[in-house]
């Protein structure tokens, strides 16, 4: 994706066609390959987290750029900030998250997933690199956040520290260059940035996402707008705050803020995030709800193992057909489940207790932790002679989980539809009303004279977009890598945000009424 998203950019440059964007690199290391670098709790939680944050915005999942875990090595890191900021123009903003240890040896370095406790000074990355690089770069709005710890020795897992003094002066010096440019750290150059167990984030960084959620108005200036100081206040006070409910002792956090501080600086306007709340509080369309991965095939009904020579092929549906293809399916039924079964067990090191399957006639499950894989068998609707398969993780829990290597080693290539289920019906021809209206180059919504459903076809994306009274779905030509899946389900907000259709989504009617 990195690859085409530069080809398409610097063709737009070198035409002299400009587009305005937001982009984000977010970074966040938690472990380290050296075992004696300590670790930096929810580090990949902050960023999975600011990720979401960002697309809920309406920033496009293809102008987030995230190297977590032992994807940020040094190399991918500086080839990452080298290839993004060739590709920005001067009307568009940057965004650079980083959470992981930082220090001070001759000038502040940041240390990548491949640093070296022995030699840091060549294993990781001259901070003054990447802001002298950013300067050369046509971008003028830039926002840098840092979760990185500055100083003293590791005394426990809460805090996010290394071993040396980690300055100010640099971040002092790149921001007095423009009156643009503004670097927000989670402490002081003598303090340590902590960590809480209850919240399963960096203290600073969690109330840096509420403020950019807009889920406190007391972050905000005029009711929409997050400024560079309204969020340094709002920083200063909650870390102070949280800090105390969290520590039975005294812990000293002091958020820091570098910048032109004669002119304002709009980190965030949240007038559509804040809408979409407001209409989510008035009609209790807070989320999309029952999220499920999916795919569905059919084949001969005389090839089932249980078809004997002396059965007959249904010749049409009804209760008895169905009764039957059920019982006949049973042996691929069972030999399915024991299979997903047993990788379950042996990707996810399940134990007994970790695992229950229940088998009935046509259908069973395996209720794991945090989701639950289904299969069902039943008679093609449309065709008799044929029977229907469908198999489904549902009931996800923990999306860490979705996310994780240990689910994409058992699912990936397994699904081809993700559905969401609405809590109550959507008005499809509004929807189709709205899109119409907006009329965007390679787009498309298509949609039957009865209006039960339309279809969003957006040039590019990779599916399109099936919309029913009680559900949307994303459906593929083929099944896909539970990555690319990810990624199709992250674009959604901002799909939903540029086509305007939070409104339309929220503004439903109850089934039946």
């Amino acid at each position: 994706m990195m690859s085409t998203f530069v080809a398409g950019k610097l063709m737009l440059i070198a035409s002299g066609v400009i587009m305005s964007e937001k982009y984000i690199i977010i970074i966040a290391i938690e472990r380290y390959q050296d075992i004696n670098i300590g670790n930096v709790k929810y580090a990949e939680n902050d960023a999975n987290s600011l990720k979401q944050t960002y697309l809920y915005h309406g920033v496009p999942v293809e102008n987030i750029f995230m190297l977590v875990g032992e994807n940020a090595t040094k190399t991918r890191i500086e080839s990452l900030f080298r290839r993004v900021l060739a590709c920005l123009v001067e009307e568009d903003e940057l965004v650079i998250f980083y959470a992981g240890h930082g220090f001070f040896e001759g000038y502040n370095f940041l240390t990548c997933y491949d640093s070296v406790k022995v030699d840091y000074r060549h294993t990781s990355i001259p901070i003054n690199n990447i802001l002298s690089d950013i300067k050369e770069a046509k971008c003028k709005k830039v926002s840098i956040f840092m979760d990185s710890c500055h100083s003293g020795l590791k005394v426990d897992e809460s805090m996010r520290d290394l071993m040396s003094s980690m300055t100010d002066e640099e971040f002092k010096s790149f921001c007095a260059e423009s009156e643009y440019y503004t670097a927000f750290s989670a402490c002081a150059s003598d303090e340590k940035s902590h960590s809480s167990p209850d919240l399963r984030h960096g203290i600073w960084s969690y109330h840096l996402i509420q403020a950019l959620s807009g889920n406190d108005e007391n972050a905000l200036e005029r009711g929409r707008f997050l400024t560079a100081t309204s969020l340094q206040n709002y920083l200063s006070r909650n870390v102070k705050l949280t800090l105390r409910s969290t520590f039975t002792d005294i812990k000293r956090q002091t958020p820091q803020k570098w910048g032109n501080s004669s002119r304002e600086f709009i980190v965030a306007d949240l007038e559509q995030v804040l809408n979409a709340k407001r209409i989510a509080s008035k009609t209790g369309f807070a989320k999309i709800e029952n999220f499920s991965l999916i795919t569905e095939f059919s084949g001969a009904v005389r090839r089932l193992s249980g078809f004997k020579s002396a059965h007959k092929v249904p010749k049409n549906v009804c209760s008895a057909t169905s009764s039957f293809v059920k019982k006949i399916a049973a042996g691929e039924l069972s030999t399915s489940l024991e299979e997903v079964f047993e990788e379950l067990k042996s990707v996810f090191k399940f134990k007994r207790v970790d695992l229950k399957m229940n088998i009935s006639v046509g259908e069973g499950t395996i209720v794991a932790p945090d989701f639950t894989f289904a299969i069902s068998v039943d008679i093609d609707s449309d065709d008799p002679a044929k029977y229907v398969i469908r198999k489904e993780v549902c009931e996800v829990q923990n999306y860490d989980t979705l996310v994780g290597d240990n689910f994409a080693e058992v699912f990936d290539n397994c699904f081809d539809r993700v559905e969401f289920v609405f809590d109550k019906a959507v008005n499809i021809e509004n929807i189709i009303d709205k899109v119409e209206d907006i009329s965007k180059d390679g787009v498309k919504i298509n949609y039957p004279a009865d209006l039960s459903r339309c279809d969003l076809v957006i040039e590019g994306l990779g599916f399109y977009i099936n919309v029913t009274p009680d559900s949307m779905n994303l459906i593929y030509d083929k099944k896909q890598a539970i990555g690319d899946i990810v990624k199709g389900v992250e674009a959604i907000p901002g799909i939903c945000a540029k086509y305007q259709l939070v409104e339309v989504l929220s503004k439903r009617k109850a089934i039946g009424r």
